[in-house]
């Protein structure tokens, strides 16, 4: 088998351990005050109805094309590479916005403390957001 074959996996591998790794340390800062936190909350939940609201027609026309691909020329293996694509980028876009939201009052907090701290933070976060986005579209290299 060609090295591809297993580099690409392993590379996506890597990045979400990565992410996994900035998310938890990010996770550790302070949070802020409680108003801080009051209105992060509050961001949080209307960031996550707005990808609810934005997956609901999506989610419509996976339903539908997905038996499409599967029962046309196209294939099975086209259709559950759909699906997985699918799922996968659903998935980065909940873990995306839900470490976004955790890390934009954490830069807040660090912004009213230290202006240093500020930057690290802002640009760890967008870093995590673009491994998890990154990792699920390393099987197009195939």
């Amino acid at each position: 088998m060609p090295l591809l074959t297993y580099l690409i996996p392993a590379t996506g591998l890597i990045a979400l351990i990565v992410a996994l790794g900035l998310s938890t340390w990010i996770k550790k800062n302070k949070e802020g005050t409680l108003r801080m936190i009051e209105i992060a909350s509050c961001i949080r939940k209307g960031a996550m109805a707005f990808l609810f609201r934005e997956y609901r027609p999506i989610s419509v026309f996976i339903v539908i094309m997905c038996p499409l691909l599967a029962f046309t020329q196209i294939g099975i293996p086209t259709a559950g590479a759909f699906l997985l694509g699918a799922v996968f980028s659903v998935t980065a876009g909940f873990l995306g916005m839900r470490t976004a939201t955790t890390a934009n009052v954490r830069t807040t907090a660090a912004a009213s403390s230290a202006q240093t701290k500020i930057f690290g933070k802002a640009s760890l976060n967008r870093t995590i957001q673009s491994a998890r986005i990154l990792q699920p579209l390393q099987h197009l290299e195939e």
